[in-house]
């Protein structure tokens, strides 16, 4: 159920960034969910 969030989560990101120009900002999203997660 939580990955189920977390899917969600990064396609609502997805739907408001720009993942090509935001590639950094994305990158660093990524480190902090995993970091939460652990």
């Amino acid at each position: 159920m939580q990955q189920c969030l977390l899917e969600a989560f990064f396609y609502k990101y997805a739907l408001h960034l720009d993942l090509i120009n935001n590639y950094s900002l994305y990158i660093n999203v990524i480190i902090i969910v995993i970091s939460s997660i652990s």
